[in-house]
């Protein structure tokens, strides 16, 4: 397969809506949602509708005085509805009074349930270490956990941001005439659509061996792409498209006498494909490993006593390893 259909593979399998791939892994929580008599709506259609608004992964709310359970009061109050809240997951209360109207009340009932709860665990997202700890204890573990994501999912689009990355890395690649290393920089730029771009400059080294001398193969290039990006928790996955160009020098060293040495630069330019994974291991620090596919479509060819030859040219194999700054 060419590293074109390799790369275009690579984007369209992360183009695949994230939270199908959020709900392989079940909700741990429980609700217990207590709706008073004196309220005038149908408990079981709100107890359905709730469920359905907190998700289908989740167990079903229930209506028992679990200690674990975040609780939920629906009380009368005048002709207002208050709704009490008693989080053991954020180690808070929230109280609110609202008006139902006439239609739809179970419906306005249960998203109203559901906004408050997502107000609360909110904050689990936003201070994950809060400086300051609340006097009642804030739970940890997979309840913890599956608020979070709860919470995040109902927040809307336009709640998302730029997320750029700038990277420090090593190169390795297998290219004609052998095997070359080296380092750069990267930036990558994430949009909240799950897609961005990205830039790099990359410098490499390696020396060919050939009967009448050594030849040192000195290079720069700089690529640009475009990707499509998926974050899990603490991963990151994205899929590039995109060209590298750059230049290549070429020093002859004799190692037989009454050889002249020489040099000279050229110009390459390909396409490539890159996946990369990364993983933040800290906050805002970011490891990452990249392979990266190509072919050289503008080569660059030496010749050395107009017989042996060391060319950059063909296919070519790069992986890096990077430590980037994420924020």
């Amino acid at each position: 397969m060419s590293p074109l259909r390799v790369g275009a593979l690579a984007v369209a399998l992360l183009s695949f809506p994230s939270a199908a791939i959020a709900q392989t892994e079940p909700e741990q929580l429980a609700v217990s949602l207590r709706i008073d008599k004196c309220v005038d709506v149908d408990a079981r259609e709100v107890h359905r509708l709730f469920r359905i608004e907190l998700g289908t992964s989740v167990p079903d709310a229930v209506q028992t005085d679990d200690a674990d359970a975040t609780q939920v009061q629906v009380l009368c109050d005048g002709e207002l509805v208050s709704l009490r809240v008693q989080d053991p997951l954020t180690g808070k209360s929230l109280a609110r009074r609202i008006a139902l109207g006439d239609k739809g009340r179970e419906r306005l009932l249960a998203l109203a349930v559901m906004e408050l709860l997502v107000a609360s665990w909110i904050e689990l997202e936003a201070t994950p270490d809060p400086k300051v700890k609340p006097a009642d204890k804030r739970g940890k573990g997979k309840a913890s956990r599956s608020a979070r994501r709860i919470a995040k999912r109902r927040l809307p689009p336009t709640n998302g941001r730029w997320r750029t990355t700038t990277s420090v890395l090593g190169a390795l690649s297998v290219e004609s005439p052998g095997l070359h290393g080296g380092g750069g920089v990267r930036i990558e730029l994430d949009a909240p659509s799950g897609y961005g771009w990205g830039a790099d400059i990359i410098v490499q080294r390696t020396t060919h061996k050939l009967d009448l001398g050594d030849v040192t193969v000195s290079s720069v290039g700089g690529g640009l792409s475009v990707h499509a990006h998926r974050a899990w928790k603490s991963l990151r996955l994205r899929g590039a498209l995109g060209a590298r160009v750059g230049a290549a020098s070429m020093s002859g060293e004799p190692t037989q006498p009454g050889v002249d040495g020489g040099s000279f630069t050229g110009r390459f330019a390909g396409p490539f494909a890159r996946f990369t994974v990364g993983v933040e291991v800290a906050r805002h620090i970011t490891v990452q490993a990249s392979a990266e596919p190509g072919y050289h479509l503008l080569p660059v060819r030496g010749t050395v006593d107009g017989a042996e030859t060391t060319e950059v040219e063909g296919f070519w194999l790069a992986g890096t390893v990077a430590l980037g700054v994420s924020w």
